[in-house]
């Protein structure tokens, strides 16, 4: 649920400072020169130099709109990035469900919800110590050397998409 709300909230958020920080009038010349163009090319198809022509102010007209939004594309995406980087170190970590074993490799003392079977072996050089572990309820732990789990990513990438898609069209 948390993942959901953090994705609509990203997605609102990130129209807010497209609304904000986007030059309005030059996004409006932009796509109307771009619709101009391509009425153009539509026009004129049978004629290849001013459909060559009309491509490469098509181009051109492109780099304005890119232009136009590219404050609130910057802001957008130092947004989301924060927002992703936030989730990796939240609800990547490894976790271990109850009467799952694993081998933990830590220089501090042992998490609760875990039970030691076997161990501690020391590693006298980098001061760790390694033990068998098995959960006996859910633990997120970073330490453990299991693979991240990365089943966030994709209903945050929809949900986020879908939201910012939803506030363009409701603008």
């Amino acid at each position: 649920m948390m993942l959901y709300l953090l994705a609509v909230l990203c997605g609102a958020a990130g129209t807010l400072l497209f609304r904000r920080f986007t030059n309005h009038a030059a996004l409006h010349r932009a796509t109307r020169g771009i619709v101009a163009h391509w009425l153009e090319i539509r026009l004129y198809f049978d004629d290849p130099r001013m459909v060559w022509q009309a491509q490469r102010h098509l181009l051109v007209w492109h780099w304005h709109l890119l232009r136009a939004c590219a404050p609130a594309f910057l802001l957008t995406g130092a947004l989301t990035g924060a927002a992703c980087g936030w989730l990796e170190q939240t609800l990547s970590a490894p976790q271990l469900f109850p009467g799952q074993v694993a081998v933990l490799t830590t220089k501090q003392a042992i998490p609760a919800g875990l039970i030691v079977e076997a161990g501690p072996l020391r590693n006298e050089v980098a001061q760790t110590s390694t033990y068998r572990v098995r959960a006996s309820q859910h633990v997120r732990i970073k330490e453990l050397e299991l693979p991240r789990d990365h089943s966030w990513l994709i209903p945050f990438t929809l949900t986020l998409t879908l939201t910012t898609c939803a506030t363009f069209l409701l603008w």
